[in-house]
This record gives structure tokens, C-alpha cells and sequence, in this order.
């Protein structure tokens, strides 16, 4: 319980001292956008996704966003009862007339996959993410890092799992219709026993080349395939190059 108040009261100090707008920033008027993502990859499975902004001011902008995992295991395979979902909220700071973008989000999990496995419950992980934009010309880079934390112990007998992802996409729009780029990504995980033994392993390290086509409607298709590296990285015997693919479909509601 003592996490879901430290939640709380930091969802309250947001709006009490940042979410209140400057008086010397020019406001915006009801600029705001919510974004609809399906995504699909080898490691996370299918995840629907929610990400919305709502302007401040022209520097600042609150965000927010939701993720539906559907990957059974991390319900613990009761045939898709007690999976997880996860919501946050963050602030996006703009530098340099929107050249550069800081969005720092906290987010909540609640199921029963990295409490230990034991029942569902509230606050099983804490997410703290940081995301970094910078544009230039018709290129765009970003940089994200994800860190699912296991909040509360809920299982004497199952680890509690801290997950980290680390990712660069890099794109650059080559007509309005077509844009080409590059994308990395780090995956590792870090399961604490009852006993306690610590295990920490890369899952995966992704690279490979990215494409994407937008329509008229703003609608985006975004693709890349290429190759996970993760035997190099973590030196076992007679390392391969595995596959890799991700595909995910974005559109605004």
C-alpha cells in the first residue's frame, strides 16, 4: 500500500507544480492527440498501446499513455486471465522550438508477473522511462529507455523480475508518403530469487533497417527485420545470428 500512496502523491505534486502552466508561456489552445498503437515482435508478442499529449504551452506538454499486454505467459498461462496492463503519465519539455523533446514518464503495472507470480495485484511493477527526440531537417532520432521494476512481493517461490529496454530508431523521410532508418535495441532482464540469487541476462540486441509509410490520414506503418546479436554480446559456445522482426500500425482517435 505504502507504493500506491508514493504513486499517488507523485501524480498529485505533477499537477499542483508542473502541470500548471507558466503565466509567462504563451498558452496553446486545445491541442491534444490520441495515438492508437498495434505492435507485434518476437519478445513482447501483440500489444496494443494508447499514447496521448495534451499541450500546456509551447514548451510543455502532459502525456500519458496505456499498454494491453496479451502475451498469455505473463499471465501465467491461464489462457489470457490476469494479464497485465500498464499506465503512466509523464511531461514532455520542448528545447530550441520543438528541435528537441524531453519526455520523462512514470508508469504503474498491475498483474502478477513480476511480483512473483503469485495473485494479481496492484502496483506488481513501477515504470519509469525516459524518451529523447531530436529533429533535424527531415530526419528525426529517438531514443528511449524502459525499466519495468517489480513494485511488490506477492510469491515465495517465484522471482521477482526487473526488466530493461534500451532502444534508438533513427528515420528519415524520404517523400510524405515513404521515410527509411535504422533500429536498435537492447533487451535484458534481472530475476531476484527468495533465496537470494541474482540472475541477469541480455535477452537481445536487435539491429536492422526500418521502413515506414504514412497516409493522408496521418495513419503510420512502421517495419523492420534484421539481426539479434545477443549470442556476441553474451559470448556462448558456437554463437549464431538469430532473426528479428517488429511491425507496428499507429493512427490517431
Amino acid at each position: 500500500m505504502k507504493y500506491i500512496l508514493s504513486v499517488f502523491t507523485i501524480v498529485f505534486l505533477l499537477n499542483t507544480f508542473v502541470l500548471l502552466p507558466n503565466g509567462n508561456a504563451e498558452l496553446v489552445e486545445n491541442e491534444n492527440s490520441l495515438t492508437l498503437s498495434l505492435s507485434q515482435d518476437p519478445t513482447f508478442g501483440f500489444y496494443p498501446s494508447v499514447n496521448g499529449y495534451y499541450q500546456i504551452n509551447n514548451t510543455w506538454a502532459f502525456t500519458y499513455y496505456g499498454v494491453f499486454w496479451t502475451q498469455d505467459l505473463l499471465g501465467g498461462n491461464q489462457g489470457g486471465l490476469n494479464l497485465p496492463v500498464e499506465f503512466g503519465i509523464g511531461i514532455n519539455y520542448s528545447l530550441f522550438d520543438g528541435l528537441v523533446s524531453i519526455n520523462p514518464v512514470l508508469g504503474v503495472g498491475h498483474g502478477n508477473y513480476q511480483s512473483g507470480g503469485g495473485r494479481p495485484v496492484i502496483g506488481d511493477d513501477i515504470v519509469p522511462s525516459l524518451f529523447i527526440t531530436l529533429s533535424s531537417g527531415n530526419s528525426t532520432y529517438k531514443f528511449g529507455s524502459v525499466n519495468w521494476l517489480s513494485l511488490r512481493k506477492e510469491n515465495n517461490t517465484e522471482p521477482l523480475r526487473n526488466q530493461f529496454e534500451n532502444y534508438l530508431v533513427t528515420n528519415h523521410q524520404y517523400t510524405k508518403l515513404f521515410s527509411y532508418g535504422l533500429y536498435i535495441d537492447l533487451f535484458s532482464t534481472k530475476n531476484i530469487y527468495p533465496n537470494g540469487k541474482i540472475e541477469t541476462e541480455i535477452s537481445a540486441l536487435w539491429i536492422g533497417p526500418s521502413i515506414s509509410f504514412t497516409s493522408n490520414s496521418s495513419a503510420n506503418l512502421w517495419f523492420s527485420l534484421g539481426a539479434d546479436l545477443v549470442d556476441y554480446v553474451t559470448k556462448v559456445n558456437k554463437p549464431k545470428i538469430e532473426d528479428f522482426y517488429k511491425l507496428v500500425l499507429e493512427f490517431e482517435i
